[in-house]
């Protein structure tokens, strides 16, 4: 897992305006994260998971993104099956940006759904 750490620390600093990247199963059980520790990590996860759940019923396929813009920061919350990608930023960052970040890390989930798949 120290590689799946490095490999996200080397988005954060290759990223201007990304200070986290944090990654749940669709539980909401953190598997990995680097870069800034938010305290609110679980709240955020919480509230991610309270706000999908009524987008759900609005029968327009599954939720890919959703974004959170606070005064302080942003959240660019990606879901790539079976995992939940938080990314936290600055709110300038470009959103395009983080868009893209999914496609980005597609190695590394699926590096981390081998390991997570080997556990007991």
């Amino acid at each position: 897992m120290v590689e799946v750490g490095r490999s996200l620390q080397e988005i954060i600093t290759s990223t201007p305006g990304i200070s986290s990247i944090f990654i749940t199963d669709r539980d909401g059980v953190p598997i990995a994260s680097s870069g800034t520790e938010t305290r609110s990590r679980q709240a955020l996860v919480q509230s991610y998971q309270m706000t999908m759940e009524p987008a759900s019923k609005l029968d327009m396929g599954p939720q890919k993104y959703a974004f959170f813009y606070y005064d302080q920061r942003q959240v660019a919350v990606i879901t790539v099956h079976p995992m939940v990608i938080f990314i936290v930023a600055s709110p300038d960052t470009n959103s395009g940006v983080l868009m893209s970040m999914g496609e980005r890390m597609e190695p590394l989930l699926q590096q981390l759904e081998k390991i997570i798949g080997d556990l007991p």
